[in-house]
């Protein structure tokens, strides 16, 4: 009878370790789709969590943070307050501006009147999973070039 059990613990021991190895392999598929659809998002989220640990974000994470927290997007001086709600960190709207202006130059951000949004598309995506960093996306709106047109843009 002992024989009997041990084969039976044996079988048992083995077919949990094959669904253990199924279950990883379909754990890495998820991780790697959850990757494919949210890198932007995630690299902004991580860039809060950096900040929490003491390591340094730039103004541009900082806005990318917050935009993901607002699909609608907010104006410029809205995100300098949620910059000072979330990071502890207090810009002026001067400061903020030009960092908005770039991030839309790098296809990462839009603006729709006075509304900054962030842009979720699949090459800033690739950009991110393929590079570590956020890039522009090939068909990404050019910002204006001049420097009275880009302070119209931004309000």
């Amino acid at each position: 009878m002992s024989q009997t059990l041990r084969s039976f613990l044996a079988q048992r021991e083995s077919e949990i370790k094959e669904q253990l190895k199924k279950l990883r392999l379909e754990l890495k598929d998820i991780q790697r789709a959850h990757e494919a659809l949210n890198p932007c998002i995630d690299a902004a989220q991580e860039d809060s969590q950096n900040n929490a640990r003491g390591k340094k974000v730039t103004i541009k994470e900082m806005i990318l943070s917050v935009l993901t927290d607002f699909s609608d997007g907010l104006n410029a001086i809205v995100i300098g307050e949620q910059i000072h709600k979330k990071f502890n960190k207090e810009f002026e709207r001067s400061s903020i501006s030009p960092q908005l202006s770039r991030l839309k130059k790098e296809g990462l951000v839009s603006l729709s009147g006075d509304i900054w949004v962030l842009i979720r598309n699949n090459a800033c995506e690739a950009n991110l999973i393929e590079n570590g960093t956020a890039e522009a996306a090939p068909e990404a709106e050019e910002a204006p070039t001049s420097s009275d047109e880009s302070n119209d843009d931004l309000n």
